[in-house]
């Protein structure tokens, strides 16, 4: 079962954040290659048992791999959104306003 978690970072360490996922995904994914490697030799030595079940757990590793990529283009999608709107000059006029209302 898979569940989201929420929770926030300052705009300035969004990046970073995605950097660390991003990484943990790479870390993964040069296993899941050793895994296969070590499969394709274990069948090129005619040795079939338990290739099946491997075979489905790198599946399985594979799909959460493909779902936290998915999190990070979404994170990243909203991140640039989120910059480009903060570097137009309508957001300048607004937060000059909320200024003057606030002093």
């Amino acid at each position: 079962m898979r569940v989201n978690l929420t929770y926030s970072v300052s705009l300035d360490e969004v990046e970073t954040q995605v950097a660390e996922l991003i990484d943990k995904s790479g870390h993964k994914t040069k296993k899941l290659s050793v895994a296969l490697e070590r499969i394709a030799n274990l069948l090129k030595g005619k040795q079939s048992n338990g290739v099946v079940m491997e075979l489905d757990q790198i599946r399985r590793e594979l799909n959460s791999l493909d779902l936290r990529l998915a999190d990070c283009m979404s994170i990243m999608r909203s991140y640039n959104q989120t910059v480009q709107q903060l570097s137009e000059p309508e957001y300048e006029i607004d937060k000059e306003v909320e200024n003057d209302e606030e002093g």
